[in-house]
């Protein structure tokens, strides 16, 4: 049976547009879809807009930049998971929360990506490991997403990860113009991470893996009119100047479209799209080795390893943290006033994470936070699980997550000359237990973070 509401319509039931308001991106309940009809696109191309619908909160918005000095850490590329030592803190102490064995897509992104980007923030998303877990399709292209029952099509919009980029949501908006022009797409996406970014702009940079056609996406830039750049034994492609927009183009969607790629870095299973040089250079010396790079942050390393291996995370110092991109100075996060006022305090911890991940059994939210000393995390266990189960910040933001969350398990761990307090709670996987992850998409964003203020 063909698909009363078009192809494209169901692929986008999770899709926000970049310019709906904070507040709609935050609510943590999902209105039902409705059609949304795009503007207008002049990506070349020989077919015309789709409409999509609209639909709550997938997105994270995120933290702009900060200027705190970071001290810089060696460079490493290993993607295995840091050596720990359990502490003995007040409470009793679980076992690794590291991948099995294996290594961690989210590790392995960190080696990739310059130190400089840590005060920043980093936002991840695997789309290939969302769909895996929740035993959904994966089409090829869009003419076999076209072809599938309405159901398969309503599967794979609802596990086909958080996009948690302006870039890849103007991806999904625009396809198939998108392939066309730029000879990959959406659906060969396996995961994104982004850095820079501020309520969707401006970010810095886009991560892309997949199983990319190298040939094709040359072929298809060089024909845009980009030219090729070389750094070292490295090429990347460049076209304007930096985030300038193509004045020829009437439609400001499509403008922004192409500024976000100008800069391109075409590599094995790896795209590495800007709208600027400078971060895009910094990507391809970290990859290099001739700066370090985010794997050698003991910071963000560790709270990696602690993540295991998420759907979706963000990782963040403490100044991003507990700074709101809303205009909150300071160490005042909003809802900060809302945790009881006996609330044990928190020794002076220096980055945290958050992270949603799902097995077929279970699905799992995680807060790490990583402290410069080894008996910190310990000591605080306690008083982090307190904070979290009173917190009941305004708005009722946090209520999803309490109402799946009954309790909470601390984890302290050594990690070289620092440690990490992990805090998670663990629910049977269902269909209902993907909205856990708003407590990384909608809470992380709106620094809905009180419980962890001084």
């Amino acid at each position: 049976m063909k698909n009363p509401l078009g192809p494209t319509a169901v692929l986008l039931a999770i899709l926000i547009l970049a310019s709906m308001t904070l507040t709609a991106l935050v609510a943590c309940e999902a209105p039902e879809p409705t059609r949304a009809a795009l503007p207008p696109t002049e990506i070349p191309a020989p077919s015309p807009p789709m409409a999509i619908p609209t639909a709550g909160p997938t997105a994270a918005t995120v933290i702009p930049e900060r200027n705190t000095p970071t001290a810089l850490a060696p460079a490493s590329t290993s993607t295995a998971a840091p050596s720990s030592t359990e502490l003995q803190g007040p409470l009793r102490v679980a076992g690794p929360a590291s991948p099995d064995d294996g290594e961690s897509e989210l590790l392995g992104v960190l080696a990739s990506l310059p130190l400089e980007f840590r005060e920043k923030g980093i936002w991840f998303s695997n789309f290939k490991q969302s769909l895996e877990v929740a035993g959904a399709p994966r089409p090829a292209d869009l003419e076999e997403f076209e072809s599938w029952p309405v159901d398969q099509q309503q599967k794979y919009a609802r596990n086909s990860g958080v996009p948690v980029s302006s870039l890849v949501i103007t991806m999904r908006q625009t396809m198939p113009h998108w392939e066309e022009a730029y000879g990959f797409s959406f659906f060969e996406i396996d995961a994104v991470t982004v850095t820079g970014m501020e309520t969707f702009l401006p970010f810095e940079a886009n991560h892309l893996t997949g199983e990319f056609d190298e040939e094709t996406v040359t072929q298809r830039l060089t024909e845009l009119g980009y030219r090729t750049e070389s750094v070292g034994d490295d090429v990347y492609y460049a076209i304007r100047t930096d985030r300038e927009q193509d004045p020829s183009l009437r439609n400001p969607a499509t403008r922004s479209a192409f500024g976000y790629a100008n800069r391109i870095l075409v590599a094995d299973n790896l795209l590495v799209v800007s709208p600027d040089t400078t971060p895009l250079l910094q990507v391809i010396r970290a990859r290099s080795g001739r700066i370090p790079s985010l794997a050698g942050s003991p910071a963000f390393s560790a709270i990696a390893a602690e993540l295991s291996d998420p759907l979706t995370a963000v990782l963040l110092t403490r100044q991003a943290a507990l700074h709101s991109d809303l205009g909150i100075p300071g160490d005042q996060v909003p809802g900060a006033d809302d945790r009881p006022e006996e609330s044990q305090a928190l020794h002076e911890w220096e980055a945290f994470g958050a992270g949603f991940g799902a097995t077929a059994e279970t699905a799992t939210l995680r807060f790490v936070l990583y402290y410069p000393h080894r008996d910190w995390a310990g000591l605080d266990a306690e008083g982090l699980v307190e904070r979290i189960e009173s917190y009941l910040p305004g708005l009722g933001r946090w209520d999803l997550v309490h109402e799946f969350c009954e309790s909470w398990s601390p984890s302290a761990k050594a990690h070289g000359n620092g440690s990490t307090l992990s805090v998670k709670c663990e629910i049977p996987n269902s269909d209902e237990s993907g909205r856990l992850s708003f407590g990384v998409t909608s809470l992380v964003p709106m620094r809905l973070l009180g419980f962890l203020a001084p």
